[in-house]
């Protein structure tokens, strides 16, 4: 019985081709994709798992905050009058009472 030599790593063939290492030491692919269009390059969840814990933290405070600036400011369009308990002398008083309903 033959036995047939597994060339695919699951990267095409190219790799197999190349002695150069698929993976550096420290994980990280090595691997440069070329020539595809930017959204096809991007990808939003490789992005939000390759940054560090930090920055995810920090990304996903800064979208909470930011929507709940939105609605707040959305609130003041509309009005505050339907609202219980806003009793903000000035704008921005009234504004961070809208963030916090």
């Amino acid at each position: 019985m033959a036995t047939r030599r597994f060339e695919d790593l699951g990267f095409g063939t190219k790799g197999a081709e190349s002695r150069v290492r698929l993976l550096n030491h420290d994980g990280s692919f090595n691997i440069r994709r070329k020539g595809l269009p930017f959204l096809k390059w991007f990808s939003a969840y490789h992005f939000l798992i390759q940054i560090p814990w930090w920055k995810f933290n920090l990304l996903v405070l800064a979208t909470y905050a930011a929507i709940n600036a939105i609605f707040a400011g959305i609130y003041m369009l509309v009005g505050l009058d339907g609202l219980t308990s806003i009793d903000g002398q000035t704008s921005v008083n009234r504004f961070l009472q809208a963030v916090f309903f």
